[in-house]
């Protein structure tokens, strides 16, 4: 898979400056003459400090009143189930999978548990709080980090007297032969900070938040963080992706399928991304801009093959290892 450079938005944002593009049958400034496809364009002056993808920022709040009027009823049964994702060093997303092996268990990308190495660290620990349900839980411990994929998948440490407020979630669960087809419809839930002073959790399910590379094809996007670069397997979205987003869940939102986890964005964009037109013509066109100014997702297939790998290769504890078969139906 070909690797491209892409930014990565966590606690602390990263920015790369990139080339932008331009839409059918005219240059990046919509002069015509173009040639009808998208090419890159060396305008830095046409790049602007944004997140929004499309004509509108699709984000919704997603506390209990507003889900009370929201008509999907996909988007009112999962959004209870995210949670925010705090630590000394940073802030992000995770969501509930339910109780496995006599575990609460929660998914994130790795990167929002970077610099704590363990769940009880004193003022290091994370904490992870659910909005509309309970604040505050702290972790018993890592069941896998996997730093190259960018997933984490923790033990939350759940009260006896919270157990029933668990039991009330939807949990997100995982699906074998999963399809990634062009323009599937998605939802984004998480915690991104931008446009949401009070930091509370929202959505995304508009109609720019969709599949935009091509039908079951992942492509390597390389993420830069600091002196570490590795090569995540990504799909694209139109999805609207911020700091604080990171772990975020992707579903289908009509199917509510567990898609993949958000893991990262770019910024600045071009200025004509915020037009859902020319999106779409990127996404007709197959156009490598897809993978420059976009926002990228872990696909859950790739995933689940990776846990299969490391249940396999016999370097976890046995716990761990029984707790990581139960959850994605693994068999030797």
């Amino acid at each position: 898979m070909k690797k491209l450079m892409t930014s990565l938005f966590l606690a602390s944002a990263l920015v790369i400056s990139s080339c932008g593009g331009g839409n059918k049958g005219t240059d990046i400034n919509g002069n015509p003459g173009g040639n009808g496809k998208v090419t890159p364009q060396e305008t830095p002056q046409d790049l602007e400090e944004s997140f929004q993808i499309g004509d509108d920022w699709g984000r919704k709040l997603g506390n209990l009143r507003v889900l009370q009027n929201e008509p999907n009823q996909v988007i009112r049964d999962h959004v209870p189930a995210v949670a925010k994702i705090i630590t000394y060093y940073s802030k992000g997303t995770g969501f509930y999978l339910g109780k496995h092996a006599g575990k609460h268990l929660l998914a994130t990308a790795a990167h929002v548990l970077a610099n704590v190495p363990t769940c009880k660290i004193g003022l290091l620990s994370p904490r992870f709080y659910f909005e509309n349900i309970v604040d505050g839980l702290y972790c018993k411990q890592y069941i896998l980090v996997d730093k190259e994929l960018d997933f984490a998948i923790v033990e939350l440490d759940v009260k006896k007297k919270d157990e029933f407020k668990f039991y009330q979630m939807n949990a997100f669960s995982f699906t074998n032969n999963l399809n990634y087809f062009k323009n599937y419809p998605l939802a984004a839930i998480g915690y991104g900070e931008v446009n949401n002073p009070r930091k509370k959790i929202t959505y995304d399910a508009s109609e720019d938040c969709r599949i935009l590379s091509p039908d079951n094809r992942f492509r390597s996007v390389r993420r830069e963080a600091g002196d570490q670069s590795r090569s995540i397997p990504s799909f694209a979205t139109g999805c609207d992706i911020s700091r604080g987003d990171s772990g975020s869940p992707v579903i289908n939102r009509e199917t509510g399928e567990l898609l993949g986890i958000v893991w990262g964005t770019t910024t600045p964009k071009p200025v004509s991304v915020k037009s859902s037109a020319y999106v779409a013509r990127l996404a007709d066109e197959n156009s490598e801009d897809i993978w420059k100014y976009m926002s990228y997702v872990i696909p859950m297939v790739e995933i689940r093959e990776a846990v299969k790998k490391a249940v396999r290769n016999g370097r976890m504890n046995r716990n761990r290892r029984i707790t990581l078969m139960v959850l994605f139906d693994i068999r030797y």
